[in-house]
């Protein structure tokens, strides 16, 4: 394959790159310098050897050549922030002979000739909707048939765009789940492995891995072929040091795949609009380069504002389009004058806006409206931390105060648990959230969730540990619980928060023994001054009681 990238195939290069400005193609390991070599001799760059553990500032067009082990997170944070015409693009695979691949599909997608702009696929799983189909676009909902969707995101000349769940591991692709599940997932013997490797049973449609119901509502990431795929979810590709391997994930496989021209995904978890999905999409189908379309994406101030910022695996060069006589050079069409047969725009929110609320987060902003309120006995108040914490044990209740809520970013603060640098997120707007700030990590996730006040926080260590820190409230004026959150069919456990011996919440807590042969997130919740605060992490499994 190193041949065929080193054949002499005309090169690309951005009108933002001269000659005496070559762009770089970086190599991350002496392992991958043959293949960098060999990419950059295809694509008019020059090469340059980059350390894993030195991080900087790239510019516009470099890519960087990795193994996926290797690729950290502040090198990720480097490539991706605001501010650069265009965004630095990633190579990686798994395995050496995956990157190359990579690399090969990736300089034949930059040379191939665009005769016409992509199909355009965007899936909304959210929308109670099937698919609404034109002649170059195709609206999809969570009602969509799953034979139609399958052909619709494999047909290959295509710009996908989703916008729904996922977490690196597996994503919501409305009637289907998308899942790496093969053979090599299940030869793998990492020890961080998700739930449904230890156990062979999917959580997400509650039947075993394996069987023909597993197989009718899943879709592999090798299944999705297209120009380039822009996955807008909750994180796409988890931190190299995330409580599950990311080897596992289909973050990784998209990146990877040889199917995809480019992917387009978030690296820590976000919350997004569709409205800024849909100006970047239309951005690519006018032709402008990837690498371009996305830095301007990442440094627009709604984006600055929510703290969205996409991550890119492929070559920015990269168009997906026929490039315009005069690219950029007006700004995009208002809905009102689009022609008649271009796309309809998709039902969203404007950015920051409230989102509207499920059905189900009624009784859980109840229950916070009765904490917060000062007419509440003791009886209304304990009923409704007990309704919270039976919510706490079935998800993360963050997702219900971002609905009803508007979200700002606040810079960067430390995690309580890692003490790594972390997303600081406002949510305001709202008269029964109120306000409350989310501390979001990328190694530990929504790590607090808490109002913008506190007299104490709660660490958890990586032993399950927990330990409060500052001034804990008195005896008799607080509530506590310790919620063990586990995927089917483990568990979940449920306990109160222990009080001392003059009855204030216990200084430390080893909740080690809830480890086991899954992964889990352990999250402890206090109600204290009409206050409610909440602390989480996820921890691997044991590697001692996993089974190869």
């Amino acid at each position: 394959m190193l041949q065929v990238l080193s054949s002499g195939a005309p090169r690309v290069r951005s009108e933002k790159v001269t000659a005496d400005d070559p762009a770089v193609c970086h190599a991350i390991g002496s392992a991958t310098r043959p293949i960098a070599e060999a990419y950059a001799k295809a694509t008019g760059r020059i090469l340059r050897r980059l350390s894993s553990s030195a991080p900087r500032r790239f510019d516009d067009g470099d890519v960087i050549v990795a193994l996926a082990d290797d690729l950290t997170d502040d090198i990720v944070d480097a490539a991706t922030a605001p501010g650069a015409g265009s965004l630095a693009g990633f190579l990686v695979g798994r395995t050496l002979e995956e990157l190359s691949a990579k690399a090969v599909a990736s300089a034949t997608a930059l040379h191939r000739p665009l005769g016409d702009a992509p199909f355009r696929l965007d899936l909304s799983p959210q929308l109670p909707i099937g698919i609404v189909e034109t002649s170059d676009f195709a609206l999809c909902g969570r009602a969509s048939d799953k034979a139609h969707l399958r052909r619709l995101l494999g047909q290959g000349d295509s710009l996908v765009s989703v916008t729904g769940h996922g977490d690196g591991i597996d994503g919501d692709l409305g009637p289907l789940v998308l899942c790496p599940v093969d053979a090599a997932f299940a030869a793998e013997g990492r020890p961080r492995m998700p739930t449904c490797r230890v156990s062979n049973h999917c959580h997400r449609l509650h039947v075993a891995a394996e069987t023909a119901a597993f197989a009718d509502a899943t879709l592999h990431p090798a299944a999705v072929k297209a120009r380039a795929m822009i996955w807008n979810t909750c994180v796409g590709w988890p931190s190299r040091d995330g409580f599950i391997d990311r080897t596992y994930g289909a973050g990784l496989r998209l990146a990877a795949s040889p199917a995809l021209g480019a992917l387009v995904t978030t690296a820590r978890i976000v919350i997004a609009s569709p409205v800024s999905i849909d100006l970047l999409a239309g951005a690519l189908s006018r032709g402008m380069p990837i690498g371009e379309a996305v830095a301007a994406h990442n440094r627009a101030p709604q984006a600055l504002a929510s703290g969205h910022r996409f991550v890119l695996f492929g070559d920015p060069l990269l168009r997906i389009a026929p490039k315009p006589d005069a690219i950029n050079d007006a700004p995009p069409l208002p809905p009102s004058a689009r022609p008649a047969m271009s796309p309809p725009p998709r039902p969203s929110r404007s950015p920051l806006a409230p989102v509207a609320t499920d059905a189900r987060d009624g009784p859980v902003l109840a229950a916070l409206a009765t904490l917060a309120s000062t007419r509440s006995d003791e009886t209304l108040r304990a009923a409704a931390f007990a309704c919270l914490t039976d919510a706490l044990a079935k998800g993360a209740l963050e997702g219900v105060w971002v609905r009803a809520s508007k979200a700002s970013t606040r810079g960067e603060v430390p995690c309580p648990h890692c003490a790594s640098l972390s997303t600081h997120l406002r949510l305001d707007g709202s008269s029964t959230v109120r306000q409350r700030l989310l501390t979001i990590c990328r190694r530990c996730e929504v790590a607090a969730d808490t109002p913008p006040v506190t007299r104490f926080t709660a660490h958890l260590d990586t032993g399950g540990v927990w330990r409060l820190r500052g001034k804990r409230p008195l005896a008799s004026n607080w509530l506590g619980s310790l919620v063990a959150r586990r995927c089917e069919p483990f568990a979940t456990i449920v306990e109160p928060w222990p009080a001392d011996a003059a009855g204030r919440p216990r200084t430390s807590v080893d909740c080690g023994r809830f480890q086991g042969a899954a992964p889990m997130t352990l999250a402890a919740m206090f109600y204290a001054r009409r206050q409610l605060s909440i602390f989480s992490r996820p921890l691997p499994a044991k590697p001692e009681d996993v089974a190869s």
